[in-house]
Order: structure tokens, then sequence, then C-alpha cells
């Protein structure tokens, strides 16, 4: 009897877990990260040091309204910033977005710089060797 009960639970078991493995639903979206292509920058070419340093940019985010401007990436080495621009876009099955294009238009990001010189901008867009640079003076 014992034995025949111990049979009876283990089954039992083994069907619970399994119909448990089986039953795990996939995420219907999620979001994935994208580096945008900027188009044009917008700087003024000189400044004075202690000002701050305004780069406005412009570009198509995405063809829909699932994707959207996330974050900027900045990364200084000596007198060099490089920019990164993030986007980040939903993803899935049976996924609706609007139509409506998403621009980078108004997107802006501010550097404060506390010493003098020329100073280069790199933006970092997607593809091989794919770059907007350019330069801004600051002046003592």
């Amino acid at each position: 009897m014992k034995r025949e009960s111990f049979v009876f639970f283990g089954m039992v078991v083994f069907v619970f877990i399994t119909l448990l493995s089986c039953n795990q639903k996939e995420a219907l979206t999620w979001n994935e990260e994208f580096l945008i292509k900027v188009d044009s920058i917008h700087y003024p070419d000189q400044l004075n040091v202690g000002q701050t340093l305004d780069i406005q940019f412009f570009g198509m985010v995405g063809h829909n309204g699932c994707s959207n401007f996330k974050r900027f990436v900045v990364s200084k080495n000596d007198s060099v910033y490089t920019i990164q621009v993030v986007g980040e876009r939903k993803m899935g099955k049976n996924l609706i977005c609007t139509e409506a294009i998403q621009f980078l238009n108004d997107k802006k990001i501010s550097l404060l710089q506390d010493t003098a010189g020329v100073f280069k901008i790199e933006i970092i867009n997607p593809g091989l060797n794919q770059v907007i640079r350019a330069e801004v003076e600051f002046v003592p």
C-alpha cells in the first residue's frame, strides 16, 4: 500500500511539474535599444570658458511611434567629446504602432567646459566610420 501511494504521489508531482514547465508565456512585447542616425547638429562656433555648450540634434528616430529617443551617451577624452544618441523601440508580435514619424528635433545636450582651447565633437552614427565631426573654440 505504501509503495502504491508513493508511486501515485510521484506521478502527481511529475505531471504537475511538466504542466508548469510547458505553460511559460513568452513576453508579448519588449524594448530594444538602438543607435539613432543623426543627420546634422547645430552648435555655436565659439564660447567663453564657463559657458554652456548647447548642441541641438536633427534626424529621424524611427519610421513609426514604436521608436523613441532614450538618452545621450557622452564620453570625453582630452579635447574630444564623443556622443552617441540612443533610441528605444518596442518589439513583439501583433504590435500596434502609430504611423507618426519620430524626429530628434528639439533634443539637445548641454556640456560645460572650464578650460580654454579648441574642442572636437564626434557624433557616432550607426555604420562603419559614420561620424559627424565638429569643432568649438572656448576662449578665456
